[in-house]
């Protein structure tokens, strides 16, 4: 490889004692690899393989010669979505944008941060999170503590009201199921959900972080 091909370090992500090493274009990131295992299954499968103890070593990406390569991304996006982990405010995330959010959002989907996704929605204007919260009330299953954490105390309690005010009779076989009504059609149960957080459908435009 010639010098002026041969991949850089980034300037942030280069971090002392890190045991991951990622390429995007001509940027290598070092990172910790345990905040990738503790929230990504795919990141499991592709690092330790789907089943591990919890202490095995990493079988891809542990060293700059046999970083991993991640096609069709940005050094500059995947430093975006980095920073939600190695952020030094201590949860203040008012630095972001509402376009730095959007690429959170997409590292977050593409390999299932959960955690993450639901922060980046949470970030958006509710109008723009609706469709999010819909499937959150209408779903069967009930909400769990991992979620309630992700999406934050109001938006919890609040998604629980309009589930409340969606459901039908628990079944008695079934105490961890909550169906809702079944006259409800799809706009009616848009409108719930939307009346509930007093979201205006019709405004879908995001305002910022």
């Amino acid at each position: 490889m010639m010098a002026k091909d041969k991949p850089v370090p980034h300037q942030v992500y280069n971090i002392r004692g890190g045991d991951l090493y990622l390429r995007v274009d001509k940027t290598i990131f070092r990172i910790h690899s345990y905040f990738f295992l503790r929230e990504s299954k795919y990141w499991n499968d592709e690092l330790v393989g789907p089943i591990s103890p919890g202490d095995e070593k990493l079988k891809n990406g542990q060293d700059e010669k046999n970083a991993i390569v991640i096609d069709d991304e940005k050094p500059e996006d995947l430093a975006q979505f980095l920073w939600v982990f190695y952020n030094n405010s201590f949860g203040n995330f008012s630095k972001a944008s509402r376009e730095d959010w959007s690429v959170i959002l997409h590292f977050a989907a593409k390999w299932g941060f959960k955690e993450v996704k639901e922060l980046a929605i949470t970030k958006w204007p509710r109008s723009i999170c609706s469709p999010h919260y819909v499937k959150l009330a209408e779903r069967k299953e009930m909400l769990g503590l991992e979620e309630a954490r992700a999406l934050g105390m109001e938006t919890y309690v609040t998604i629980q009201q309009a589930r409340e005010r969606l459901r039908a009779q628990v079944p008695k076989d079934q105490p961890m199921i909550s169906p809702i009504r079944k006259e409800l059609k799809t706009k009616d149960i848009s409108d719930i959900v939307a009346s509930t957080f007093n979201i205006k459908l019709e405004d879908p435009q995001p305002n910022g972080a």
